[in-house]
């Protein structure tokens, strides 16, 4: 869906980190606000707003050899639909919640891999979501946004002392896809009918 921010959408960070021995940690902040019009087309009249809060960590360990990282951040964000509602939105109001943890591992900078869990849960809303109706892969017959899963990653550095040259495989499982693990268009498709896999070749110049 195309939108287009009214003015200035102003963002606030803060953050604290600390570094001792081969470990490092951080813990931040981050706030946001932007009024949106619906059609991008017609730049006026009222707007849409997005609050989003956000609070995020990170603890890394580099012993030269290898090194270990986790990752973590959850967002809180409020849509006041002062412009979709009554129309595309069925409520005045909707909130999205979004939960994503992950842990890294490297063996001797060389071989890599990982895990992680994401998690979103919101309003339930038929106008925003709501696809039943439509035998597509997307379609939303709950009105929900409820989406859980897991990823699983393995990488390559191939070349000896550079890290810019990287292979990796990534498999994408999800236990919920817009509000159900089971038949979550109408139409007989289930969240795990979304599974994916997902090879890549990074390089950094």
């Amino acid at each position: 869906m195309s939108t287009a921010v009214k003015g200035n959408a102003p963002h606030l960070r803060f953050a604290w980190e600390k570094d001792w021995d081969v470990n490092s940690f951080e813990i931040g902040m981050h706030a946001l606000q932007a009024k949106v019009f619906p059609d991008p087309d017609k730049l006026s009249g009222p707007t849409d707003r997005y609050t989003d809060l956000m609070l995020d960590s990170q603890f890394q360990r580099d012993d030269g050899d290898n090194m270990y990282s986790v990752h973590g951040f959850f967002i809180h964000e409020k849509r006041d639909w002062h412009a979709s509602f009554p129309g595309t939105a069925s409520n005045s109001s909707d909130n999205l919640n979004t939960l994503n943890l992950s842990a890294h591992y490297w063996y001797q900078r060389k071989i890599g891999g990982g895990v992680g869990f994401f998690d979103y849960r919101g309003s339930t809303d038929m106008g925003m979501y709501g696809m039943g109706g439509m035998p597509s892969a997307m379609g939303n017959a709950t009105g929900s946004p409820d989406t859980r899963g897991w990823i699983f990653e393995g990488d390559y550095l191939p070349l000896k002392n550079r890290e810019n040259l990287k292979l990796g495989l990534r498999y994408t499982a999800y236990t919920k896809f817009n509000g159900a693990s089971d038949n979550y268009n109408g139409f007989g498709r289930n969240a795990s009918d979304n599974n994916s896999v997902f090879a890549y070749l990074w390089l950094l110049f």
